[in-house]
């Protein structure tokens, strides 16, 4: 009885160290800029030449800087949801990104932050397997929910995981 009991104690407390070590997956990103990124008051600049209500066709959904989850990063909620549950993209490996089941993601090759029918033509083309986004890199991401989405990846932060400055349209 007593050998049960240490061993119950010991995977308790396993799981509560993993939980900490980790941090909570379900918590809703934090939109705070990193020290490198730009302050833009909220989130990317518009397109040269727009305005954030005629940004391209799409309405926009959200915008703002999150941190990726170890999981990924959901693009369907506002602000975005750092984690595995409905990741529209996902962390592989230590410096690269994936799609996530059922989205589409595409480097851009421009400096610019692309606009949203240039975003929404670059993933009808179909989607990268393996993602590797340098710091002022750009992806253009077609959601689980069919939303379009502009990511400029602005760098790690000292644990690793990827900051991106996100902008979100419903299309």
């Amino acid at each position: 009885m007593g050998l049960l009991v240490v061993v119950l104690l010991v995977a308790v407390g396993a799981v509560v160290a993993f939980l900490v070590l980790d941090g909570p997956r379900d918590q809703r990103a934090t939109p705070t800029p990193t020290p490198n990124a730009t302050p833009t008051g909220g989130g990317l600049p518009p397109p040269a030449g727009t305005t954030p209500a005629t940004a391209g066709n799409g309405t926009p959904f959200w915008a703002g800087n999150v941190r990726m989850g170890p999981g990924g990063l959901d693009l369907d909620v506002d602000p975005a949801v750092p984690g595995d549950a409905g990741a529209d993209i996902r962390k592989d490996h230590y410096t690269e990104v994936t799609p996530g089941q059922g989205a589409v993601a595409v480097e851009w090759p421009g400096p610019r932050e692309p606009s949203f029918e240039e975003c929404r033509g670059y993933v009808a083309r179909g989607s990268d397997v393996l993602l590797e986004p340098q710091v002022g890199g750009k992806l253009c991401v077609r959601t689980t929910e069919g939303r379009i989405a502009a990511m400029t990846h602005l760098g790690p932060d000292e644990t690793g995981r990827f900051w991106f400055a996100v902008r979100v349209w419903d299309s």
